[in-house]
């Protein structure tokens, strides 16, 4: 698979924003529709520390409100999927549709 600086730029503002969430699987898939072109992708994460259910309960607010600094793409959907809340840490996905400017 073809590497794109954006993907990895988003995948550092992504790590800087979710502080202390830690990303453990990162899945990546063209996309495109009549008009446009990009990527899906999904980051699987877990946050742990005394904090993570204020942040895994902020997170999707905070997320639809940032403004991604990305070259050639945007985000057009963000959303948080799958979090499972266990004793220790909770569990996420992010999931983001990626569009070519």
């Amino acid at each position: 698979m073809k590497v794109d600086s954006d993907k990895i730029s988003l995948q550092s503002q992504l790590v800087e924003i979710l502080k202390p969430a830690c990303i453990t699987n990162c899945k990546s898939r063209d996309w495109c529709s009549a008009t446009f072109h990009g990527y899906q992708l999904r980051y699987d994460m877990i946050l742990k520390g005394s904090g993570r259910k204020a942040c895994a309960d902020g997170l999707s607010d905070i997320l639809t409100d940032h403004d991604f600094a990305l070259d050639r793409h945007f985000v057009a959907d963000i959303g948080v999927e799958d979090r499972s809340d266990h004793d220790t840490h909770i569990s996420m996905a992010v999931t983001l549709l990626l569009i070519a400017d």
